[in-house]
Formats: structure tokens, C-alpha cells, sequence
């Protein structure tokens, strides 16, 4: 089961992936029907909860690039009136923040109360959850298609010096 593990997730993920298997199928040994077919059990098991790793970073890797593509973009909020006057006449704060506030508001709803409680009041997703009364994952999703929509919008100020590091 280690090396199959080790041929999916490689293998610094390998024995956390058999170890989940084996802490589930203990778990739920009184619900589980053993018989003929145990190896195949334990061989599909641990290919599913694989690929669930390898989905999982994925997902927590392009979240963790838009988190930070955001956390730019509020810094430079900061500076902008600075990189105004290091960029001429032809930028206007108020035009920036405008824009982002528009593209705020044209997210769906969910999306862009969660974006807000994460962003804007800085709530911790597990207390997002919580008040919503969806799972810690939806709130995610959430995040995520919303840096998504966000950086796609606002893309066309990537010209201007203080979005660059977007």
C-alpha cells in the first residue's frame, strides 16, 4: 500500500495517505464488510484519499497564490497615492479604488459577503463558517472563485507601477 501511495503522492505524502486509510477503515470496522475482496478495499482506498491529497493541494496552492495576488493589492492601496505621483497625472486614486470596489460588488452574492467577512473584517474562515452555517471548505471556494474573478477584472492595472507586483 506504501509504495502504491508513494507512486500517486510521492513519497513525503505517502505514509500519511496509508495512515489515513487505516485510521478510517478502524473507524468504520463495524459498518465495513470485510471479505474476499479486502486488498482490493485497502488498495482503493488508498487511491482515492491520493487523489483527494493531491486535489487538496492543488486547490490550497492556487488559493495561497490569489491570497497573496489580494494582500498586494490591498497593500498597494497604501501606497497608492505615492505611486500616483511617481506615475504622472494620468492615474487617479479614487479611479483604483473605484475599480475595486465596483469589482467587489459584482460577485455574487455569497461570494463576495464571504470575501468581505475574510478581507474586510478579517474573520478566520472557520468563524466565516460558523455564522454562515456552511463548511469551512464552501468558504474557501468562496474565497477562491472570488480572488479569481477579482484579479481577472482588475488585470488592465497591471500597467501601473504599483500593481506590478500582482
Amino acid at each position: 500500500m506504501l509504495v502504491y501511495a508513494r507512486t500517486i503522492v510521492g513519497p513525503d505524502m505517502a505514509e500519511d495517505v496509508v495512515s489515513d486509510v487505516f485510521t478510517e477503515i478502524w473507524t468504520r470496522r463495524d459498518t465495513l464488510n470485510f471479505g474476499e475482496s479486502t486488498a482490493n478495499l485497502l488498495m482503493r482506498s488508498v487511491y482515492n484519499r491520493s487523489i483527494n491529497v493531491l486535489k487538496r493541494k492543488k486547490v490550497e496552492k492556487g488559493r495561497i497564490i490569489l491570497i497573496e495576488d489580494i494582500s498586494r493589492l490591498a497593500d498597494a492601496d497604501f501606497s497608492l497615492d505615492k505611486a500616483c505621483i511617481e506615475s504622472g497625472p494620468d492615474i487617479e486614486p479614487s479611479e483604483v479604488r473605484r475599480r475595486l470596489f465596483d469589482a467587489i460588488e459584482s460577485l455574487p452574492a455569497g461570494s463576495r459577503e464571504v470575501f468581505r467577512m475574510s478581507y474586510i473584517y478579517n474573520m478566520r474562515n472557520s468563524e466565516i463558517a460558523r455564522i454562515k452555517g456552511i463548511s469551512v471548505r464552501t468558504v474557501e471556494a468562496h474565497i477562491y472563485k472570488s480572488l479569481k474573478v477579482l484579479r481577472t477584472k482588475l488585470k488592465d492595472l497591471s500597467n501601473y507601477s504599483f500593481f506590478l507586483a500582482l
